[in-house]
């Protein structure tokens, strides 16, 4: 569902254990936001400073060509398992970039 583009340097994809992120930054590199999606594609958590976080169970449904995700508004997150992996295993994410994760994290309530 996220995906990362060649040669945009305004996205950037960082993969822990459990989940993919992919940071938006803005012209002066700063981090404006992320979408998170685990492993197995199921859920998509996206966050934007100054906006409220949302998270969506999505779904993938038919066959062939019938094929499709359908995306599910306001499912649950817990996101302090994503807190805790963070913290135990992202010792090789830079500091601010890790501060920035957890920051919007937490936001979700």
């Amino acid at each position: 569902m996220i995906r990362q583009n060649a040669g945009d340097p305004s996205r950037k994809l960082l993969e822990t254990r459990s989940c993919h992120f992919v940071i938006f930054l803005d012209e002066s590199a700063a981090i404006v936001g992320f979408d998170l999606e685990d492993r197995d594609s199921a859920h998509l958590f996206q966050w934007r400073r100054g906006q409220r976080p949302t998270f969506y169970r999505i779904s993938n449904v038919g066959t062939g060509y019938n094929n499709r995700d359908e995306v599910h508004v306001n499912g649950h997150f817990v996101s302090a398992d994503t807190i805790a992996e963070l913290k135990t295993r992202g010792q090789n994410i830079r500091r601010e970039v890790c501060d920035v994760l957890l920051e919007g994290l937490r936001a979700y309530r």
